[in-house]
């Protein structure tokens, strides 16, 4: 019998915060500060810890740059939360935190410095370091307009938070099944527009059928499991009349038997 997991806690997962700073240089003239970024990270330290469910939760800061390292840790020591370990990728080797907190640093004033940039990529794992290090939750607190415009891991890193957060206030299941499609390493496209339809999820097979799949039903006020199907047939016919196969899944299904719907979602990629 397949195992049931439990959906996501509400503390679990990625949340973005964002804060239209100003990047410029450290006092050494080498390493890169965002203070606008740095206030807001002790802001959100701040609001986790007077959170009754989070007040025994262990939190860490990262950042890829030292001069913003040592601003952060100058403002939590003066504010009262000098507990909070801050560092660089490298002071996380090895070791978690329930929450993680990770400053990019990039903003206006540094966009044009692809030296900068490089060093906030290469390597990769200095941005992997940073977003493996929470047992619970990661929030990046950083300027999403401007990273969001970066090419690189960066950019992918921010419309991916954006999508969780999406998905998070439109409907948890999806959430959850969007969730176990990532660690497939699968790239389905969310909410996508077919004609005048709009589909929770678009994955494409790589002999090019175009799958169309949704998530049927939510959770009402009385605890029950609500699905009115009334107009998914009509919606299949048309998703079919426009190259798209529907597969369809009860949210209730996604959250109590997920591998079950990813198998049956590979089963339709690889049936072509």
């Amino acid at each position: 019998m397949e195992k049931t997991f439990i959906p996501l806690r509400l503390t679990s997962g990625m949340y973005k915060v964002h804060v239209a700073g100003i990047a410029r240089r450290g006092s050494n003239g080498k390493s890169w500060m965002n203070k606008p970024e740095a206030e807001a990270v002790l802001a959100k330290i701040v609001a986790l810890r007077i959170h009754p469910s989070l007040t025994h939760k262990s939190i860490g800061v990262v950042t890829p740059f030292k001069a913003q390292k040592e601003l952060i840790a100058q403002l939590l020591e003066t504010n009262g939360q000098a507990e909070v370990l801050v560092g660089t990728a490298d002071t996380f080797q090895g070791d978690e935190r329930d929450i993680m907190i990770f400053s990019p640093v990039v903003s206006h004033g540094m966009e044009n410095n692809q030296g900068a940039v490089r060093w906030l990529e290469d390597p990769h794992n200095r941005i992997n370091v940073a977003l493996t290090r929470a047992r619970d939750a990661n929030f990046i607190v950083g300027d999403f307009e401007t990273c969001r415009s970066l090419p690189g891991i960066l950019g992918k890193l921010i419309e991916y938070c954006e999508t969780i957060e999406l998905l998070r206030e439109t409907s948890p299941a999806e959430l959850y099944l969007f969730s176990w499609m990532m660690i497939k390493g699968w790239n389905p496209v969310v909410q996508h527009s077919v004609a005048e339809m709009q589909v929770d999820f678009c994955l494409k097979a790589e002999n090019g059928d175009r799958f169309a799949i949704e998530v049927d039903g939510k959770v009402g006020t009385d605890g029950e499991w609500i699905h009115l199907p009334e107009m998914d047939d009509a919606r299949d016919v048309a998703l079919r009349n426009h190259g798209y196969e529907p597969l369809r899944f009860p949210a209730k299904e996604v959250f109590q038997t997920p591998l079950s719907v990813i198998q049956k979602i590979e089963e339709a990629l690889c049936a072509g």
